[in-house]
């Protein structure tokens, strides 16, 4: 839960007494995140293309990766905000009716976008943005994807016969965490980047010669195996389930 969303739970009157003293204060930090988190995107944006168009200059490629290492960017941080100001830039390159989606879009916004792929995900959500002077929220646009959202981002309920249903509790969807494709998305995410962190701290030297520890990664020896492989360039996840 962010801190923006407290205010849509049900509260005691003092503490929502409280709540309302700091939510100027709260308002300001979210804009600022989002703000920053945008600005992000650029800087990592432009130095890949900066990378790309002067692939010589090592030196230069060296400083730029140290210098986003020591703000605390991971690879995966990196990626992701690359995805994402690739898709920021064919949005505003082209036809400017598409700009305000991308000016309007945060970070993950662009990244659902960019892995929807298919352009309906984009249509759809500007006409929110045209209707409603904001964008939809995260969880409609996953729930749109996954089939439970309309158009509209408005929630469907799928009855037990494959119809749809009314019933459907929409304030109750678009608030969960507990949503299994969320879940499991979110986990993924965080393991993934859980052992990323893990392998950074290995001493390697120093594992190689603890037999214990090398015993207890033996049963796992597969799953390392199609990890190593998987992670070269050329690989696709589709090799190791064929």
């Amino acid at each position: 839960m962010t801190l923006l969303n407290i205010y849509e739970s049900e509260v005691s009157t003092e503490f929502k007494n409280f709540l309302d003293q700091i939510k100027t204060n709260i308002e300001a930090y979210s804009e600022a995140k989002l703000k920053a988190q945008k600005e992000r995107m650029i800087i990592i944006g432009k130095i890949a293309e900066y990378k790309q168009s002067f692939p010589q200059r090592s030196t230069d490629h060296r400083l730029l990766v140290k210098a986003m290492k020591e703000e605390g960017w991971s690879d995966d941080v990196i990626s992701n905000n690359l995805i994402a100001f690739r898709r920021y830039q064919k949005i505003m390159n082209s036809h400017s009716d598409w700009h305000p989606l991308a000016q309007a879009a945060s970070v993950s916004h662009l990244l659902l976008m960019a892995r929807a792929n298919d352009g309906r995900l984009d249509h759809d959500a500007l006409k929110f943005l045209k209707r409603h002077k904001k964008l939809p929220s995260l969880s409609a646009m996953r729930g749109y994807q996954a089939g439970w959202f309309d158009k509209t981002f408005t929630p469907i309920r799928r009855s037990p016969g494959g119809g749809s249903s009314s019933d459907f509790n929409s304030e109750s969807f678009d608030n969960s965490s507990t949503l299994e494709f969320e879940i499991v998305e979110d986990n993924q995410l965080v393991l993934g980047e859980k052992l990323v962190s893990i392998l950074h701290e290995i001493d390697m030297e120093k594992a190689f010669i603890n037999d214990a520890f090398k015993e207890k990664l033996e049963p796992h020896n597969h799953q390392l195996e199609v990890l190593a492989d998987w992670s070269k360039p050329d690989k696709k996840f589709r090799d190791f389930i064929n």
